[in-house]
């Protein structure tokens, strides 16, 4: 605990989490992610799936292919991950950790 300006006890890590919740919100806020994400729940016929589910098989090795869509949104995915990883202090290793996981 370390102690502000006025005195007050504050926690460096509540920090973080502020300016990871700013990092988020700025990103959930944007028009153009916005409607990508709303793209991410349309069902697949060809790869029998929402295109999140789909997506992210295929970005953490488990499926091999997808259709053209499927693989371009993959690609997306992957990009906002990357970015997301940035701003909320983990690495892209404990990231594939987590995702090994299925719950």
């Amino acid at each position: 605990m370390e102690n502000d300006e006025s005195g007050n006890k504050f926690d460096m890590n509540d920090l973080n989490v502020g300016d990871m919740i700013n990092s988020f919100k700025g990103v959930a806020n944007n028009p153009l992610s916005k409607f990508i994400l709303s793209r991410t729940f349309d069902y697949c016929e060809k790869d029998n799936g929402n295109r999140l589910e789909v997506g992210l098989e295929l970005l953490f090795g488990k499926r091999d292919n997808a259709c053209m869509k499927c693989r371009t949104l993959s690609k997306v995915i992957s990009f906002i991950i990357k970015r997301g990883i940035k701003s909320f202090g983990t690495t892209e290793k404990e990231l594939e950790e987590l995702m090994k996981d299925p719950y």
